[in-house]
């Protein structure tokens, strides 16, 4: 039949064109494995990586700083292969099975390094992912330290000569980039200082722009937030802690989340109701108030039972790094502030009542705004 014969040209045709895309790939196998893998680093100085961005040599250079400087934060004890898998991670890129096949790059990195050692080998193959939001965190830190020391030298380098992504256009990735940084902190749980992170990637340049660091701060919290909508957290919750404008991703991560959880449930209500009662009696009263400190603040006869337990209560309150138990202590605040408000009057006639009364709702406050930036809880 005509369709069979159809079939078996197509098929003639796919299986020629596969031999001669395999007997490519053999020639540059052989031809590349002719060549000492680590002595062609030098080879990469004459090798452009962007115009203002110098050569690919001097990526190499700066990867191997920033690598180092994440894995001396991170306390990793040895960083040779770190270091070493960083310093060669590009030279791929000029091999001839990469020029012919680019979507191997990193891959065929792996392969070609062998000498250097298994560990230096795995680190330089797994060190572009992931890639945005697509495939998975590596469990190993170190390739998550090579991947996150190749994002944020992308993202800092293309920041640096204003080539920042404009609407829908990002020709350079930089906003996959930056999904791919968080998603390595969030998700490889690294504890690190993101700004100054940035600020030292940065300095590797020697860009005096004043708002280069915020800029790409900035973009890099835009992608922070996209990632946890698409967790379906609320708007509200997400700005009670970006608006803090958070450090430490992972932990910032994990407080939105158990906040996220926690503002649905019964004791997450009473603690939205408290703070909305406390911050609007407050927003009237208090305007005028001077900040207290509430170690020099004293409690005497003169003061009513519900003023005494609300203040005790406030101070009983332990700072913990558990931050589900920390929400909890303070959503128990919610029955006292109830009986305060319910059997005194905050506007007193005595003025020094009304005024001790708002200094003890403030000390309240400053409590609920250790939680995060609450001003930024919706009704």
């Amino acid at each position: 039949p005509k369709q069979s014969i159809r079939d078996k040209n197509i098929l003639f045709g796919n299986e020629k064109v596969l031999r001669a895309r395999l007997a490519d790939a053999k020639f540059h196998w052989e031809n590349d494995r002719t060549k000492n893998f680590s002595e062609s680093l030098y080879k990469l100085k004459n090798v452009s990586y962007f115009e203002g961005l110098g050569n690919l040599y001097d990526k190499s250079i700066r990867l191997e700083k920033i690598s180092v400087y994440i894995s001396n934060q991170l306390n990793i004890k040895n960083v040779n292969n770190i270091k070493r898998a960083a310093l060669l991670c590009k030279i791929d890129l000029i091999t001839g099975m990469v020029g012919e096949f680019p979507e191997l790059q990193g891959f065929m990195g792996g392969y070609y390094s062998a000498k250097e050692g298994r560990d230096v080998s795995n680190l330089i193959s797994g060190h572009y992912f992931p890639k945005g939001s697509l495939g998975e965190i590596s469990k190993n830190i170190g390739t998550n330290i090579l991947s996150l020391t190749d994002k944020i030298d992308h993202l800092a380098g293309f920041f640096s000569i204003n080539k920042k992504p404009s609407g829908s256009k990002d020709p350079f990735a930089l906003r996959r980039s930056a999904l791919g940084i968080v998603r390595i902190i969030v998700e490889g749980k690294i504890s690190i200082n993101i700004d100054k992170l940035i600020e030292f990637t940065t300095n590797l340049f020697r860009n005096n722009e004043p708002n280069l660091d915020k800029a790409i701060k900035s973009f890099i919290l835009d992608r922070f937030s996209i990632l946890l909508r698409e967790k379906e957290v609320k708007y509200d919750v997400i700005n009670c802690f970006m608006n803090d404008n958070p450090k430490y991703l992972d932990e910032t991560h994990k407080k939105i989340i158990i906040m996220d959880s926690f503002i649905k449930t019964e004791n997450g209500k009473d603690l939205k109701a408290l703070w909305f009662r406390v911050s609007n009696i407050l927003n009237t009263e208090g305007k005028n108030q001077n900040e207290k400190n509430i170690s020099e603040f004293r409690v005497d006869g003169s003061f009513e039972k519900e003023e005494i337990k609300l203040f005790e209560k406030i101070i009983g309150i332990k700072s913990s790094k558990n931050f589900l138990k920390m929400l909890k202590q303070i959503a128990l605040l919610k029955k006292p502030t109830d009986d305060f408000f319910d059997n005194l009057q905050i506007k007193d006639p005595n003025p020094d009542i009304k005024k001790r009364r708002i200094i003890i709702l403030s000390f309240l406050k400053q409590r609920l705004l250790e939680i995060g930036n609450l001003e930024s809880l919706e009704g």
